[in-house]
């Protein structure tokens, strides 16, 4: 899960939350500062978590 800590549309807190019961394999990454269209905000930096991810899987 990628989100901004500045996401007004869905808050880090209410996401953590609500998605708290999701399987060990999913992560969560807020970037400091950035809202609601985080790969608009920060591209290179949802880029990085994502690659950080899928390298994470066996594939």
């Amino acid at each position: 899960m990628i989100t901004g800590t500045r996401d007004v549309v869905d808050p880090e807190p209410v996401l953590r939350r609500e998605l708290g019961g999701l399987p060990p394999q999913v992560r969560f990454v807020a970037f400091e500062g950035v809202g609601h269209f985080s790969p608009i905000e920060t591209p290179t930096e949802v880029a990085a978590a994502i690659v950080t991810f899928l390298a994470m899987l066996d594939l």
